[in-house]
């Protein structure tokens, strides 16, 4: 079997190997960093659509407040914001309501019948 020898004075001291280790652990580190980071974004983004549905069903919940307004011309509530209630061209009634929840805003415009009080049209804006 044949040996390997070394030149006197030449010492390899385990610089190739440690460089080796340090470089693939960064990289396993970067790895593991970034989807954690992925995991943590995707939550929040999660979160924001949940507040986002919950603002819209604030401001559809005045926009049928706004309708009981327009029909009883009563004032129940404080916390709806009810922009502008007006006739269009067309003959129906356009609510525009507002609804806030955490620090999601939701704006809607509502179309009405104005015999019937039905709800023609419902779009966010």
């Amino acid at each position: 079997m044949a040996s390997i020898k070394y030149k006197p004075g030449f010492k390899r001291g385990g610089y190739i190997a440690l460089m080796s280790a340090l470089i693939m652990s960064t990289i396993l580190v970067g790895i593991v960093f970034i989807q954690s980071l992925g995991v943590f974004t995707t939550r929040f983004e999660i979160l924001n659509e949940e507040y986002k549905l919950s603002s819209v069903a604030r401001a559809q919940s005045c926009a049928h407040y706004a309708l009981l307004v327009y029909t009883e011309h009563t004032n129940l509530f404080d916390e709806c914001v009810i922009d502008i209630i007006e006739d269009n061209e067309d003959g129906y009634v356009e609510i525009y309501t507002n609804g806030l929840y955490q620090h999601l805003y939701s704006s809607l415009k509502t179309t009405v019948h104005p015999q019937t009080l039905q709800f023609m049209r419902l779009e966010e804006i």
